[in-house]
């Protein structure tokens, strides 16, 4: 159905690169936005497999003088595209295995599955716990079915505290290592060409995990359900804080990564 841009995608990407070079861009940024154009409308339409356009750099970069194969080659063989890698074929592996079944009934009996407050954290804990070793987007899709079936035999009233939960949880876990989420590796090759140096995968967790605990502990006080059922109307009220939340959390989060970005310069 896409088919057509197979054409138009690199009729628009010299369009750019002709309306750059006459700007006064440097030929090899303007070829790198050209290509860059061209990989996200086939990216975006598919009118061809994505693994088959995410090659197109490695060719295209040597063959017009951008970089050198040398150069491409270690940007596709960077440590840190194998640990992301790595990172999804865990997931790979735990949605095929099983275990993400297993791990978030563990973590819903270890927290009291019986009560609506503990199963709520459960799912948390266990959103959490996988969220840091694998992308936050599966860990969310692979629990979601878990939690609907718990939801059709449950209080429908848990329906808005245990997805949000989920949702929030399995973001807030990512921060917990690096391959937790793939900004994560992002940030740590940027420190390591702007520093000269990039924390260890235990220094990370130093600190990456008790903000996962401290996070997910605030968070729970907004999304658990309340224990008295006859509060229940006042707090569905009060979903606002749970709509505001995540802007809560992003500028925590954003303030820390700031802090920790000027402390490491000045030291």
């Amino acid at each position: 159905m896409n088919r057509w841009l197979l054409v138009a995608g690199p009729l628009a990407s010299l369009a750019l690169l002709y309306v750059l070079l006459g700007l006064g861009w440097t030929q090899d940024a303007s070829i790198t936005a050209a290509v860059t154009l061209l990989c996200a409308l086939w990216w975006i339409f598919e009118p061809l497999p994505i693994p088959f356009t995410s090659l197109i750099p490695f060719a295209a970069f040597p063959l017009l003088g951008v970089l050198t194969p040398a150069e491409v080659g270690q940007s596709f063989g960077s440590p840190l595209i194998l640990l992301l890698m790595g990172g999804f074929m865990l997931s790979t592996a735990m949605a095929d295995s099983g275990a993400h079944r297993r791990i978030a009934l563990y973590m819903v009996n270890l927290f009291g599955g019986g009560s609506a407050r503990g199963l709520v954290l459960g799912f948390m804990a266990a959103a959490a716990a996988l969220s840091m070793w694998i992308s936050n987007t599966a860990t969310a899709l692979m629990l979601l079915p878990v939690a609907l079936a718990v939801l059709e035999q449950t209080d429908r009233r848990l329906d808005v505290p245990l997805l949000l939960g989920l949702a929030y949880a399995s973001s807030i876990g990512g921060l917990g290592t690096p391959i937790g989420t793939p900004p994560n590796l992002i940030f740590m090759q940027v420190h390591l060409d702007r520093f000269g140096s990039a924390p260890s995968f235990p220094e990370w967790m130093s600190w990456g995990v008790p903000l996962v605990l401290l996070l997910v502990l605030l968070d729970g006080q907004f999304v658990l359900p309340e224990r008295n059922p006859k509060t229940h109307a006042a707090h569905r009220k009060d979903v606002g804080w749970q709509i505001t939340l995540p802007l809560v959390v992003g500028c925590l989060l954003l303030a820390l990564m700031v802090a920790g970005v000027v402390w490491t310069a000045a030291g």
